[in-house]
């Protein structure tokens, strides 16, 4: 699955994000090859001569033998695509077996981002992986105000890449507006099925406790899914939406149960220490301390988007925290 996003993020700025899934042709042959690249991913010998002796030929139940070692392997050997950018404005982040490719664009000029795409390209051929141009989808994300801008069409292999206005990455529905309504929606319709569920145990009188953990696991964590990257800039309509699906699991479990705006302002204060912990993080420089020591440096925002996105909000309730 390969998928590209392509965002404006101010004048005469454009931010693009290609979102990739490595494929090889032939597992048997390319294991065989990738053995000796082995030495540069594993520090330890002892794994790397394990594949020499790996018996990938044989057959269990009509699957191929240790296809989950074939896969383990695949993606420690595609984890080096991350050092493979040609252009300093590109960014090259891999998440599984999902690699995401990030270029900004400025002054209108893509071909920084273009040759980016053309050199991950002729690295995967030269490293026996198939590029799926069938499932890629590019996304553009234009925020200005200026009139409709004419983009260059991507090609992979000489195929044109489709171009869509919204697409499903990791569980979260991206939209060319960056607005929300669709994955809020999405997340609504999940958590009223499985309220279902949630009546059903409380019709066998099981205690409270129980079916509060049920919510817990079943609804509330898809309420809650990556709700760091999109609730700040969700609309008031799609909070209560989703706010609607929590007072009704309240009424069924008969408890108090906490509010999206609660949690939301919890799992921003936990990923920020994390970060503030880490300082090998990319983003750690965002959190400065100010000569006190005990609150952050508020980050400038000119926009209302920015402000109420990840980092200004995890700032903010670290310092309401202190």
């Amino acid at each position: 699955m390969e998928e590209m996003k392509r965002g404006d993020v101010g004048q005469g700025l454009h931010e693009c994000h290609q979102f990739l899934s490595e494929a090889s042709s032939a597992d048997i042959t390319w294991l065989a090859q990738a053995v000796g690249r082995f030495h540069d991913v594993i520090c330890s010998p002892v794994t790397v001569d394990h594949n020499h002796s790996f018996r990938s030929r044989h057959f269990h139940h009509g699957e191929l033998w240790g296809i989950a070692y074939l896969r383990l392997c695949r993606w420690l050997y595609s984890g080096v695509t991350s050092s493979a950018m040609s252009h300093c404005s590109n960014l090259i982040v891999k998440f599984a077996d999902d690699t995401v490719v990030v270029g900004l664009i400025s002054d209108n000029d893509e071909r920084a981002y273009l040759e980016e795409i053309k050199h991950l390209e002729n690295w995967c051929q030269e490293n026996n992986l198939l590029l799926n141009v069938s499932k890629t989808k590019e996304l553009i994300v234009d925020c200005s105000k200026k009139q409709e801008r004419h983009y260059q069409p991507v090609r992979i292999s000489g195929t044109m890449v489709e171009r869509v206005d919204r697409f499903r990455y990791l569980g979260v529905h991206i939209s060319q507006d960056l607005s929300w309504s669709r994955h809020t929606s999405s997340l609504a319709k999940k958590a009223r099925q499985r309220l279902y569920h949630l009546r059903r145990l409380r019709d066998f009188r099981l205690p409270s406790k129980v079916l509060r953990n049920f919510y817990t696991c079943t609804i509330e964590s898809i309420l809650t899914g990556n709700i760091t990257v999109w609730f700040g800039n969700s609309t008031k309509q799609d909070r209560q939406a989703l706010q609607r699906v929590v007072r009704s699991a309240e009424r069924i479990t008969h408890t108090e149960l906490p509010d999206l705006q609660t949690i939301y302002y919890k799992r921003c204060q936990t990923k920020a220490r994390k970060i503030v912990k880490d300082p090998t993080h990319p983003n750690n420089i965002l959190f400065s301390l100010l000569r006190s020591g005990r609150r952050f440096r508020s980050l400038k925002t000119k926009t209302e988007r920015l402000k109420r996105s990840f980092f200004p909000q995890a700032i903010r309730a670290l310092n309401q925290g202190n």
